[in-house]
């Protein structure tokens, strides 16, 4: 059986162009949707990215952000895949949400746009 492995963070401006470019170059882009996303899968045989699919999301009722995942066997330790993601996060010097940042960004970003019932 398969399981995706992700990471996720905060994504600015300046970070999606950089990103963007050095993807453009290393990567080929598998769906770029102008009001949602661009994903990326690097080619198999790039230095240290084998494989991983990266997503710049710049459209997003959370924000902007990054994803990085890889679909890896149940055989594999997930935290060392989780890990790998990191460093290639690092590489491209994007910061990594927690997943208790990521629910917190997500949950108050999501309660900003849609608040609720309203009482009348």
């Amino acid at each position: 059986m398969k399981t995706e492995v992700e990471i996720r963070g905060p994504l600015t401006d300046k970070e999606y162009k950089r990103v963007l470019t050095f993807l453009r170059k290393r990567g080929k882009a598998v769906l770029e949707a102008d009001q949602l996303a661009i994903f990326f899968r690097t080619k198999e045989d790039s230095l240290i990215y084998k494989g991983v699919q990266i997503s710049l999301k710049t459209k997003a009722v959370i924000g902007p952000h990054f994803e990085l995942e890889v679909t890896v066997d149940d055989q594999k330790p997930l935290e060392e895949e989780k890990k790998k993601l990191v460093k290639i996060a690092q590489g491209l010097k994007l910061k990594v949400w927690t997943e208790e940042e990521y629910r917190r960004h997500t949950n108050k970003m999501w309660n900003a746009y849609n608040p609720g019932p309203q009482i009348l």
